[in-house]
């Protein structure tokens, strides 16, 4: 359920640094005061020729961008490479890897560069590279021009079922003289077998174009974002297991507290989001902080404002799944690390990005530098618990049974279900 954190946007980010510390009755729910600390105790400096992207759930493979833009996968023992190229260049913010680190998907920008956009398959086992969606005679490109011709398929932004035996992606077909829609599909990975799983009942063309999640009992979560903002349809919305049923469960219009919400993560236990507004970069008028936590057990939003924000959107990771963002230090200008409540005693250049997705079983942690900002790629660091009555890998020696999530708190429509105009 790990994914990383949506480039695009970092650039703004990185511009956005400020000293922060989160709120501590946020940290206190969400368990933080309770799980271990961690301390660096190694770096390994990542030189290749490339941009870093996503480290494996098992630690053993970086996945990123060539120098030509082409996908590329690295031995973490060796950083031996291989390296595949494809029609257009991948959405790195798409990057998802099974939960058994078997393989990984991802897509192209499709809705940016109105290109037929599949569902990619790096496989581990046999190191190649399989298109899942391929439409034969499909055009490559979006035409505007007045001779027919047939729509192109986008499919983007694939994720793994937690069992890993499905990738569900967003499918819009496109052409200028056809109605605009906005599909939920569902892929084998084995067979390639594709089909339907949810239509977002909305006339519109890529309505969904970011990051799903799935809960721990099948739902999905999707964000949906029109190009009208205050049309009753914006917000966080909850795909049921059998995909019959769209449930609101974060308004997101203009006008609400916190407008056009991104999901950037989810815990694994499924109650907080993780979430980013756009709102907020290159509009210094928005009077608006870009990141916040929601809480889908009780339907409270917290935002990050003024002087307790991180510098960029807080991830969740490690064997306890702690909350973990980047600050910037005020006097030495360098990157802190903080994980759960607790800052790493090491500091890190500017540049340099950080996300859940990116701590792997064996508790390393990827660092990529933003854009080869650095003569290196990134830094793979080594974490190590202290603290408590813990095994080496972080994990409570008594571990209690974990609570079952009661149903959502947040708060419905009167009638349970919101209509899509």
């Amino acid at each position: 359920m790990r994914h990383f954190l949506a480039k695009p946007v970092i650039a703004l980010l990185l511009v956005q640094l400020v000293a922060a510390a989160l709120p501590p009755s946020t940290l206190a729910q969400n368990g933080q005061d309770d799980a271990p600390a961690w301390t660096v105790t190694d770096q390994r400096e990542i030189d290749v020729d490339g941009e870093l992207v996503s480290l494996s759930p098992d630690g053993n493979w970086i996945a990123g961008l060539g120098d030509d833009q082409q996908f590329c996968i690295w031995a973490v023992a060796d950083l031996a490479a291989t390296c595949e190229d494809t029609p257009f260049p991948p959405l790195t913010a798409s990057f998802t890897w099974a939960p058994d680190s078997s393989a990984i998907a991802w897509s192209s920008d499709a809705a940016r560069l109105l290109i037929d956009s599949d569902i990619m398959l790096f496989d581990i086992a046999s190191m190649t590279l399989e298109n899942l969606t391929d439409t034969p005679d499909e055009p490559s490109r979006a035409s505007f021009s007045d001779e027919a011709s047939p729509p192109i398929l986008m499919d983007v932004f694939p994720t793994w079922s937690p069992d890993g035996e499905t990738i569900t992606f967003i499918r819009s077909s496109f052409s200028p003289d056809a109605v605009p829609n906005t599909h939920i599909m569902n892929v084998d990975p084995q067979t390639g077998d594709v089909e339907q799983y949810f239509v977002i009942p909305t006339p519109q063309f890529m309505v969904v174009y970011s990051l799903m999640f799935y809960e721990p009992d099948g739902s999905l979560l999707v964000s949906i974002l029109p190009p009208r903002p205050d049309s009753g349809v914006t917000g966080i919305w909850r795909i049921d297991p059998g995909g019959t049923r769209l449930d609101k469960v974060l308004e997101g219009g203009e006008s609400s507290e916190f407008p056009l919400p991104y999901m950037t993560d989810l815990s694994a236990d499924g109650r907080w989001l993780s979430l980013m507004s756009p709102v907020a970069f290159g509009n210094p008028e928005a009077d608006l902080d870009p990141y916040a936590l929601f809480d889908l057990d009780t339907g409270e939003l917290s935002i990050f404002s003024g002087d307790v924000r991180p510098s960029a959107t807080a991830t969740f990771g490690g064997p306890e799944d702690q909350l973990i963002y980047p600050t910037l230090d005020a006097g030495t200008k360098d990157i802190v690390i903080t994980i759960g409540s607790e800052p790493l005693d090491e500091t890190f250049p500017v540049g340099v990005t950080v996300g859940g997705d990116n701590w792997a079983a064996n508790n390393t942690m990827l660092l990529p530098y933003l854009g080869r900002s650095s003569d290196d790629a990134g830094i793979l660091l080594t974490l190590t618990p202290t603290g408590g009555d813990r095994s080496d890998d972080g994990h409570r020696i008594a571990d209690p049974s974990p609570t079952p999530k009661p149903p959502c708190g947040c708060v419905p429509p009167p009638d349970g279900v919101i209509s899509i105009p």
